[in-house]
């Protein structure tokens, strides 16, 4: 699999990684896997991630979850590229953060189990995106960076909410209107501090106010 990786930032919080997908067809990854336990915000396309005896479904709008130093392989659905934020955490700070994670005790102890998807939240979104365009700062205050990072994490392992049901979509849906969520989901985060109508998100998706709500709906399981 063919793929540029950039170290985007590194403290004994966590590192983080930047993932662009450079394939130009559909193809399987050879085993691999990561020596620390790993969050991943899945920011474009879709991907299959097999672990162990689990085949996940990863597309925009979730988090993949994965312990540390078990095999996994990628493979593609489709054509699409994807894009991930990883995130790397060292086991003193897991711990650390485990004691937030009540919701996931059953996934810490659980050996059968070795990744799991989860649904992003509003709040997860916008930490999210802030923190991406931080680290694309160079004078970003770490102070302010570390602090969005520590609330992400802490926020993506301790709601309980997350872990409603996530919807199998369609190959069409993620070809053609997964993009379109993407793009109105970063116009969102970049002025989420302005009064954006509905009429507005659909012209992006160039639809009607109805037809966009009822497939953001769908997609995100959020109004």
């Amino acid at each position: 699999m063919e793929a540029d990786i950039q170290q985007l930032y590194n403290s004994p919080i966590c590192s983080v990684r930047n993932f662009l997908c450079r394939c130009q067809s559909c193809t399987t990854s050879n085993r691999e896997h990561e020596e620390q336990f790993t969050i991943a915000y899945i920011r474009k396309g879709n991907f299959q991630f097999n672990a162990f005896k689990n085949e996940l479904d990863a597309y925009h709008g979730l988090f993949l979850i994965n312990k540390p130093n078990y095999e996994y392989r990628v493979k593609h659905a489709h054509s699409l590229p994807d894009e991930c934020t990883i995130f790397s955490i060292p086991e003193s700070v897991l711990d650390t953060l485990k004691t937030f994670a009540n919701e996931f005790q059953w996934f810490f102890k659980d050996p059968d189990k070795q990744s799991i998807l989860i649904r992003a939240t509003p709040t997860t979104e916008v930490l999210h995106h802030c923190v991406l365009k931080l680290l694309q700062n160079a004078n970003a205050p770490r102070l302010w960076l570390e602090s969005l990072l520590t609330e992400l994490l802490m926020q993506v392992l301790s709601s309980d909410k997350n872990f409603s049901v996530i919807p199998p979509l369609s190959i069409n849906q993620k070809k053609n209107y997964m993009p379109v969520i993407e793009r109105v989901k970063f116009f969102m985060n970049e002025n989420f501090m302005e009064d954006i109508s509905l009429s507005q998100l659909a012209d992006i998706g160039n639809m009607s106010p109805f037809h966009f709500n009822r497939l953001f709906k769908k997609i995100t399981n959020c109004t």
